[in-house]
């Protein structure tokens, strides 16, 4: 029997597959997206039980205007499909003195509870932060997250003539954390936008400055939440997809040759097309799907990191916390470097997502649905004693807090770790963004949209360019779609 025929095979139905499907969809391509999992998502994965309900992966929703463009895209009224509402507030920040603030979503009360946690703090040093971050953004990161990957040469393209300025802006040689600290002059300030490098799961003491404007997104437009949750996403996708007619074909792991001018790929059923895209993690696309003479086997040099998750079903609501929440460890630096060490921290900072605050139907009355995450090097293999202390660790900082015994209030456990991760996702070593940004030839160095070797492969998800996060993993469909075929735009 001969093989069938597709314009384009995608392998992988998470975000990137599918947003990349629906828009080459868009020229009438026909389209086929292979998944080894028996449903579509990737990290977009969801856990229920009982009345609680949790998404196991990506927990904040910037930008959602880049998802209703693929239902705009096929003149769908994206509302028929995906709803989400604005947050009030991005993050609550508790530090080891038991002070604490609430990043409002409105800048006017962030200002003011600023000041509230610290006198000290200088709003005018907060407003010009801000405002930097902002230009930047718009004048250098918004075109190098929408476009190919930069190579030397392209720096005297026309448009990107005014644009050289911020190129050697001195924020860009020196560290996160450096920058952090000259711009904002105050302890608390710097861990709090410190943090936003592990946002690409790097270590903001090594990441360029350059990294500062991973927070204008969530500062100068906020936060959202989908009323479904963060799998709801996927699931609006995955619809819109059926309807435009995309085929998909699941619980299978494809191999990949090439003869002549096609690429033959080996399934329960044997596919042909000319045009392959790669939306899963690229080294295991590398090294488990393609065969060798696409390039040799390859690894990270800098890999970012993993997470040991909990799930908890909580029988109790704290006031104390709201949807986002971060806990800082005692010292935020002497982490940073154990994880880039492949070590595990005894006392890290967590994280704890609690959607139930922003939609009370993820949990019953009375009730939360936690979700709590710590930073963990990728490839580390937690063992069970391990997530035992970091229980221990997590209840103790809970009680510090709040004075309440945690331990008594949970109902249902699971969790999620980088061996887990790589097992469900594909993800190699169980790393949550692929190549680490911890060093400024990382985004030199960072796997382009297209091989270089086969211009026919495209790559295109959280581990190629322009990067991980639900925005960046958009972007990079977008980008693929654009060098298939610009008509999809």
């Amino acid at each position: 029997m001969n093989p069938k025929k597709y314009d384009i095979i995608i392998i992988g139905a998470g975000l990137a597959g599918l947003a990349c499907g629906i828009r080459l969809k868009k020229t009438g391509k026909s389209i086929l997206i292979i998944e080894k999992n028996n449903t579509v998502g990737g990290k977009l994965q969801e856990l229920k039980w009982n009345d609680y309900r949790w998404d196991k992966g990506p927990s904040l929703l910037t930008s959602p205007s880049s998802i209703d463009e693929l239902f705009i895209l096929h003149n769908k009224n994206p509302r028929d499909y995906f709803q989400y509402k604005k947050e009030k507030e991005s993050c609550r920040y508790f530090f080891q003195d038991n002070s604490s603030v609430v990043f409002s979503s409105k800048k006017n009360q962030l200002l003011n509870n600023l000041t509230e946690l610290d006198k000290e703090i200088n709003l005018e040093n907060v407003n010009d932060y801000i405002a930097n971050n902002h230009i930047a953004f718009n004048k250098v990161g918004n075109y190098f997250l929408t476009n190919t990957k930069l190579r030397a040469r392209d720096l005297l393209k026309r448009e990107l003539i005014p644009k050289l300025p911020f190129f050697v802006k001195s924020q860009i040689w020196t560290s996160l954390s450096k920058y952090n600290k000259l711009k904002l002059k105050n302890e608390k300030l710097e861990l709090i936008f410190n943090r936003f490098g592990t946002y690409n799961g790097s270590n903001p003491y090594r990441m360029s400055g350059l990294f500062s404007m991973i927070s204008d997104l969530e500062i100068t437009d906020g936060s959202y939440f989908p009323v479904n949750g963060m799998r709801g996403i996927i699931k609006s996708l995955y619809k819109l997809a059926l309807e435009i007619n995309i085929d998909f074909k699941f619980n299978t792991s494809p191999k990949i040759h090439k003869e002549g001018a096609n690429y033959i790929v080996k399934a329960d059923d044997n596919y042909v097309s000319n045009k392959i895209v790669c939306a899963i993690d690229h080294v295991k696309f590398y090294n488990e799907i393609a065969e060798s003479v696409f390039r040799k086997k390859i690894k990270y040099t800098d890999i970012s990191t993993s997470g040991l998750i909990f799930y908890w079903a909580i029988n109790g609501t704290f006031k104390e916390f709201g949807t986002h929440n971060i806990l800082f460890s005692d010292n935020y630096k002497k982490e940073s470097n154990f994880i880039d060490e492949g070590k595990l921290y005894s006392k890290p900072t967590i994280y704890i997502h609690i959607s139930s605050k922003s939609v009370s139907n993820q949990a019953p009355k009375n009730c939360e649905n936690w979700f709590i995450m710590i930073n963990i090097p990728a490839g580390s293999k937690p063992t069970q004693e391990y997530r035992e202390e970091m229980k221990k660790h997590i209840t103790n900082e809970i009680k510090r807090l709040t004075n309440v015994c945690l331990s008594n209030l949970i109902e249902f456990e699971s969790y999620w770790d980088d061996v887990k991760i790589e097992a469900e996702t594909g993800s190699f070593n169980g790393a949550l963004y692929g190549e680490a940004s911890n060093e400024l030839k990382s985004i030199i160095n960072r796997h382009g949209n297209q091989s270089k070797t086969h211009k026919d492969i495209y790559f295109c998800g959280g581990t190629v360019h322009p990067g991980g996060g639900i925005p960046l993993v958009l972007n990079s469909a977008k980008i693929v779609a654009n060098l298939i075929d610009s008509k999809c735009l």
